[in-house]
């Protein structure tokens, strides 16, 4: 999670998501950014889903077509704002720019990191990386 005043980001959304929110006493999310299509990195799109459907509160969710297919055969009744992302696209989301970048996992599940930057420091999140090709940063 990356705050910057009252802009706040999550990257990956693991089936824990609820209770991670809830201990960093977070109040509102602007946007959720997925690496990849792994159900550590994903299933809590479920939560998600509750609150986008049942609260009626704005969930906006960026990922590459990839995640995007795998939820659709996995959780296809999963409503949010969904945002397809690709390498070298950047994302403004308040005073915050995220660009994905390509990074190796696995062949089945492309995956992306984020550069987070507010113009003065940046921030990489790349997990679950077997190599990383782009320049960074």
């Amino acid at each position: 999670m990356i705050t910057h005043g009252n802009t706040t980001v999550v990257l990956d959304i693991g089936p824990d998501i609820g209770e991670q929110l809830i201990k960093t006493r977070t109040k509102s999310v602007d946007a959720f950014f997925v690496t990849h299509a792994h159900d550590d990195h994903i299933s809590g799109i479920l939560d998600l889903h509750k609150v986008s459907a049942f609260a009626d509160i704005p969930v906006t969710v960026f990922a590459e077509q990839t995640v995007w297919s795998y939820i659709d055969d996995v959780f296809p009744w999963v409503e949010v704002n969904r945002c397809d992302v690709s390498p070298q696209d950047q994302v403004s989301v308040g005073p915050l720019t995220v660009e994905p970048f390509r990074i190796e996992h696995s062949e089945q599940f492309p995956e992306v990191g984020y550069s987070i930057t507010d113009g003065q420091a940046t921030a990489v999140y790349a997990p679950d990386v077997y190599s990383i090709k782009a320049r960074i940063a």
